[in-house]
C-alpha cells in the first residue's frame, strides 16, 4: 500500500527522535494519512468486486437457463455459490475503516473479485443441472490459436469431446 510507504519515514522519525509526546502531536496527521490510504485501497477493492458482481448478475439475467428457474431456486443457487451479496464496506471514518477491516481484509476483497466470474459460471452450471439433471459439463481446453489450422484442430477436439458426452445426455459448455 503506497500510503504506508509514504508514512513509514515519518513514523521512523517520530521513533528515532522520540517525538511521540511532542507538541503538536504528530500522531493524528499520521493516522489521517494511513486512513486515507486504507480508504482508497478499500474503495478500489470493493469497486472491483462490485463491477465483477454486477457483470455476473447481468450475465445471469441474460441466461435463458437462469430465467427458467423459480425465484426460490435462484436465491438458493446465488447463496450456494456465494454470489448473493458482497461484504459490506464502510469507509467514512477511521473507526468505520477499522471495523470493516476487522470483518473483511483487503486481500479477501481482491480474492472475491477474482473468484466472482467462476462463481457465477458455477451458478449457471448448477441451474442447468437443476433443469436437466442428466446434463454433464464439458470443460473446453484452453489453447493459444495462431492460425486457422490450429483453430480447426481445437474445434475438432471440442466436437469429439462433446459428441462423446452427448451419448449420455445433454451437455453444458
Amino acid at each position: 500500500m503506497s500510503g504506508s510507504a509514504e508514512v513509514r519515514p515519518e513514523v521512523e522519525a517520530v521513533e528515532s527522535n522520540r517525538t511521540l509526546l511532542a507538541d503538536p502531536d504528530p500522531v493524528p496527521g499520521l493516522v489521517d494519512k494511513l486512513t486515507d490510504a486504507l480508504r482508497a485501497a478499500l474503495k478500489e477493492a470493493h469497486s472491483a468486486c462490485t463491477t465483477a458482481h454486477d457483470a455476473g448478475i447481468a450475465a445471469l439475467d441474460a441466461s435463458p437457463v437462469w430465467q427458467q428457474l423459480l425465484p426460490e431456486q435462484r436465491y438458493e443457487l446465488l447463496t450456494k455459490n456465494r454470489v448473493r451479496a458482497l461484504p459490506a464496506v464502510a469507509i467514512g471514518t477511521t473507526e468505520e475503516i477499522l471495523g470493516t477491516l476487522s470483518t473483511v481484509k483487503l486481500n479477501e476483497l481482491r480474492a472475491i473479485s477474482d473468484a466472482l466470474p467462476a462463481r457465477f459460471t458455477n451458478a449457471v452450471t448448477d441451474a442447468a443441472k437443476l433443469l436437466e439433471p442428466k446434463a454433464q459439463t464439458v470443460a473446453l481446453p484452453s489453447v493459444t490459436v495462431r492460425d486457422e489450422a490450429e483453430l480447426q484442430a481445437w474445434l475438432d477436439d471440442v466436437k469429439a469431446r462433446v459428441l462423446t458426452k452427448l451419448k449420455d445426455g445433454p451437455v453444458i459448455l
